[in-house]
């Protein structure tokens, strides 16, 4: 009767330590690093600001990152492509190679794209039909391990086709962006999140500085919606062109990079101790 207690014992160990080396192998897929102490490569912000709400210090190297808008920005999307072009440029300086940027609607103003720090000379445009393209290009791009990055422009996303873009990058080690733009929006299509994106930030232009009476550089509004392992967060930022003087330390650039001008908190009480909170709560009116 013992020997088959301990028998048991041991296998429902036995059983037990497989379970767990599954579900750590599963987390690992999804990307994950909280069980086993890893910490994937990081592409860190100029501004450290932006770097605070994100695991490692910065975005998510072998990850998907979706930008996203609303209303007239989804469609024409010039803030989001924008800050996109940005991310993209900051990875090409430190990474080197070529990206590949996919889009069904060539709307692009590509020497434009030189004010926000990026050299199309490094770019592999490809023009596609429909999403449905755009995704499939990505995933290709990515698993053929040829490219650095790889931005496309997509309304229609799924859950399934998302973790496919996510899974692809993270065996190539790849940066891997998507900015959900509603050209032509399909029916039944209301441009959710996919759910499989490492980070999802909203971006939305706000007005820019006044400069000797004239227009400032771009400023735009960041959300970050959705942070895996990480936190949301809100801030207006700047987008340094090299045109007004602005430099970070460190060795860091002009153009190509964005300066945090505010930091914003939806819930003042928020940053209050516990205690303090605690007592407005059950303070009774006099």
């Amino acid at each position: 009767m013992r020997e088959n207690r301990a028998s048991d014992r041991r296998a429902g160990s036995a059983v037990s330590g497989v379970l767990d080396a599954l579900r750590m192998q599963v987390r690992a897929i999804e990307g994950h690093y909280l069980d086993d102490g890893r910490a994937p490569p990081v592409l860190p912000f100029a501004d450290p600001r932006l770097n605070e709400p994100l695991p490692g210090g910065g975005l998510s190297l072998g990850a998907l990152h979706e930008f996203t808008a609303t209303a007239l920005e989804a469609e024409l999307a010039p803030s989001v492509t924008a800050f996109a072009a940005t991310v993209l440029a900051a990875h090409l300086r430190v990474r080197g190679g070529v990206a590949l940027w996919a889009a069904s609607q060539s709307d692009c103003y590509v020497p434009g794209l030189r004010r926000f720090g990026l050299d199309p000379a490094r770019i592999v445009f490809v023009d596609c039909r429909k999403d449905a393209e755009v995704l499939a290009v990505m995933e290709e791009a990515l698993h053929s391990r040829a490219v650095a990055a790889v931005l496309g422009e997509a309304g229609a996303l799924t859950l399934k086709t998302g973790r496919r873009l996510d899974a692809a990058a993270r065996t190539s080690n790849a940066l891997a962006l998507l900015v959900r733009r509603h050209v032509v929006k399909p029916r039944g299509v209301a441009g959710e999140p996919s759910g499989a994106a490492s980070t999802r930030w909203r971006v939305a232009a706000v007005p820019s500085s006044d400069v000797f009476g004239g227009l400032g550089p771009p400023r735009w509004r960041l959300d970050l919606d959705y942070c895996r392992n990480g936190r949301t967060a809100s801030f207006i930022v700047e987008a340094l062109d090299g045109a007004d003087g602005h430099t970070f330390e460190a060795g860091h650039g002009k153009a190509g990079h964005v300066r945090v001008v505010a930091e914003l908190c939806d819930d003042a009480r928020a940053a209050e101790a516990p205690e303090a909170r605690e007592a407005a709560r059950t303070a009774r009116p006099s």
